[in-house]
């Protein structure tokens, strides 16, 4: 069951996670409902025994989140997600795409920004981010961790979003500035929903007009990243919390979150 790829293409009436409206206790208790009143047939058995074993499972899951959330709660920590690889590499592979149909390079803080602005405004329209990524605040403003390393190429990276090698070209400017452009092939429409997809675009099309100066400065005074970056103390980077991400402060629909990608 994998609920990172939720909605695989919408219309304009985009798809709503129930869960996510509901929270983890009430979709719980759904799927207890739904799996105890299955009427038994001549598959009764079968199917009694697969969907106890999902049951089981989001039962074993549940627990284990709401241990995770608690511990944070009390320590203080921001809560956080588990990245989905498959919709990081598809991301990925829709922006450098779009970047070559508009005949356009793009640097490392350029898709970086992209990925976190297109998060963001999905977030906050939509109930869920695109990539489930994790954030941390840097020098440089809000990073997405596991794209991070997946753009510097490092191997265990890339095999974790299902990758050999980048999909993308490469190309030095003769300093530490590197450009990414022909992507092998569009982001798959199988994964990422049309939502998702404009949302990307749209980051793409502001990082890409705003400019680099406008951009580092409107990320520097995101509410998330003031909030991380003011934690830090003496490290060079902290950890976003996904709370701040919202519109408003939104510890529950957070935690939610955590839950859901975790299931992914």
């Amino acid at each position: 069951m994998n609920l990172g790829h939720l909605a695989p293409r919408q219309s304009r009436h985009h798809f709503r996670a129930p869960w996510l409206m509901c929270g983890r206790n009430t979709f719980a208790a759904f799927a207890v409902q739904w799996i105890g009143s299955i009427k038994v047939s001549r598959y009764g058995r079968a199917l009694s025994r697969r969907t106890h074993a999902l049951l089981g499972r989001l039962s074993h899951t549940c627990r284990r989140v709401n241990r995770g959330r608690d511990s944070r709660m009390a320590k203080g920590r921001p809560v956080r997600l588990k990245a989905n690889p498959d919709r990081i590499r598809e991301a990925l592979l829709h922006v450098v795409a779009e970047a070559d149909a508009a005949r356009m390079r793009l640097t490392q803080f350029e898709i970086a920004k992209t990925m976190f602005l297109a998060d963001q405004a999905h977030l906050r329209r939509y109930g869920r981010p695109i990539t489930f990524d994790e954030y941390v605040a840097m020098r440089d403003g809000p990073v997405p961790s596991l794209i991070y390393d997946v753009l510097k190429g490092k191997p265990e990276a890339l095999r974790y979003i299902g990758l050999e090698r980048p999909a993308w070209k490469i190309e030095g400017s003769g300093g530490l500035k590197k450009f990414f452009s022909g992507a092998e092939r569009p982001g798959s429409e199988d994964i990422l929903s049309e939502s998702d997809m404009e949302e990307l675009s749209r980051a793409l099309r502001f990082v890409k007009k705003r400019g680099y100066q406008a951009i580092w400065d409107m990320v520097h005074k995101d509410p998330a990243y003031l909030d991380a970056w003011g934690r830090r103390g003496e490290r060079g980077q902290y950890p976003i919390n996904y709370a701040f991400l919202f519109a408003e402060p939104n510890e529950a629909a957070a935690n939610d979150l955590g839950f859901m990608s975790e299931l992914a």
